[in-house]
């Protein structure tokens, strides 16, 4: 029990999160690359709030996901689907501690 909580910032469904995110990554990858390209979009939204990014934090998920597109999307295009799920879950993460946000988008963790 105590290994599966400890990092998690206080998400007691902690793996529960990460796998929806996952799940909704390779479902909606296509979708995604195109609403991240544009830098706007109402699966980046959903995904923001998976996230746990609050207020203007949205939008700053979104601007996020839109000034890293290359590195996000299209060097990931060659990656098998579910393993490409992963990574950009994990580069999503590296991104928002990097850039600080780690108050404002709670569901992240640490790898």
């Amino acid at each position: 029990v105590f290994a599966s909580t400890t990092g998690t910032l206080g998400c007691e469904n902690w793996d529960f999160v990460k796998n929806n995110r996952v799940q909704y990554l390779d479902l909606v990858w296509n979708t995604l690359s195109e609403e991240a390209a544009q830098g706007k979009g109402e699966h980046i939204f959903a995904l923001s709030g998976m996230y746990g990014c609050q207020g203007e934090y949205k939008q700053t998920f979104e601007s996020l996901l839109y000034g890293n597109y290359q590195h996000l999307f299209s060097e990931m295009n060659d990656i098998e689907n579910y393993e490409r799920a992963h990574l950009l879950e994990n580069e999503i993460n590296r991104l928002i501690q990097i850039n600080r946000m780690e108050d404002q988008c709670t569901y992240t963790y640490s790898s």
